[in-house]
């Protein structure tokens, strides 16, 4: 889809890992689009590989294990893929900067969080070593660190979780870059600070006019920040829609699942609602829809054939063979005791 307002489209991206039991594809098939400016939610269990998919943006799968077979990551046009790693580094925080689930494995502990973004900024930004500390405390300042003066002299450990989450965006924001991918950023993170950390985020990208990925399980978060939404499951896009469209009328069991295991303030109920089972096993995948196994809604046809993405509605899009009924089909949902 020709966009000049394009930033990233990710086509047809298959990601393998070899392993000592063999060789299992990780991701297969996944096409996602962002806009300049916009904010792509990716929601989905542990294991449906939200994280595999964000680290094959950005090339960082684990060398000799993991790789892309086939697919195409297009950034301003370019195709990722295909550059040699020299350019790839120039690309990786500079225009395309990362946070990760938990700083305190994401941050060197030998170093103090303020030689790491001077490190970060002397090599992209040409800054010689002053000009780089002057511009860390801006940044620490910039992030709501209390004392960044002293702060910038800090080593991981002596941060508590918020602030050293707080020092990775300063970090990833410290080169403007175009795209921000934040892999699951408030999930250690207890609720008051969470709620800090996303209003931060979100003043950052409008000030920086910065794309958004954000990874999370959590729908609560992506009604919060995302436009879009794409719920993944087993290595696969499920369900692919605007917020509102996706928040009114989810089109795929499993997002009508993940709706009705949150709690809601509107509705009273003694349990919340769960989904039965487990994501499978990448080694031993189910034939037909890789839900079946834990979708009250099964025909045969889907222990049979795995459905392709159908457009419900125009932008909206579901990997269901009975998306048309979901609406109905959703109101006797079957919690899985």
């Amino acid at each position: 889809m020709a966009n000049e307002n394009m930033l990233l489209q990710v086509k047809n991206l298959h990601t393998i890992f070899h392993t000592e039991d063999g060789t299992v594809e990780a991701i297969g098939g996944v096409d996602f689009e962002v806009k300049e400016g916009e904010t792509l939610g990716i929601v989905g269990e542990s294991g449906c590989g939200k994280s595999v998919t964000s680290l094959s943006v950005m090339r960082l799968l684990p060398k000799g294990i993991g790789e892309i077979p086939q697919g195409e990551v297009i950034y301003k046009g370019k195709n990722l893929l295909k550059l040699p790693e020299k350019e790839m580094r120039k690309i990786r925080g500079k225009e395309i900067a990362m946070i990760f689930q938990e700083p305190m494995t994401a941050l060197n502990p030998v170093y103090t969080v303020g030689d790491q973004l001077v490190e970060m900024v002397e090599l992209h930004l040409g800054m010689n070593k002053k000009e780089a500390y002057d511009y860390a405390i801006k940044m620490f300042e910039k992030v709501g660190i209390p004392m960044p003066e002293k702060r910038i002299y800090s080593y991981p450990h002596e941060l508590s979780g918020g602030l050293r989450q707080r020092a990775m965006i300063a970090m990833m924001m410290s080169c403007n870059p175009s795209l921000l991918i934040a892999d699951e950023p408030t999930t250690a993170l207890d609720v008051t600070i969470q709620a800090q950390v996303l209003d931060l985020m979100r003043a950052l990208l409008k000030e920086y006019n910065s794309s958004l990925i954000m990874i999370t399980h959590d729908l609560g978060v992506i009604a919060e920040m995302a436009e879009r939404v794409a719920v993944m499951y087993a290595g696969r896009i499920v369900e692919y829609a605007d917020i509102i469209p996706l928040f009114k009328k989810p089109s795929h069991p499993y997002t009508v699942g993940l709706m009705r295991s949150i709690p809601r303030p509107d509705v009273e109920v003694d349990r919340l609602d769960s989904i039965k089972g487990v994501v499978p096993d990448l080694f031993h995948m189910p034939k037909g829809c890789r839900f079946n196994t834990r979708c009250p809604y099964t025909t045969d046809k889907c222990f049979e054939e795995e459905p392709p993405l159908f457009e419900v509605e125009p932008g909206h899009f579901s990997r269901c063979w009975r998306y048309a009924e979901m609406e109905e089909l959703s109101k006797h949902w079957e919690s899985g005791e």
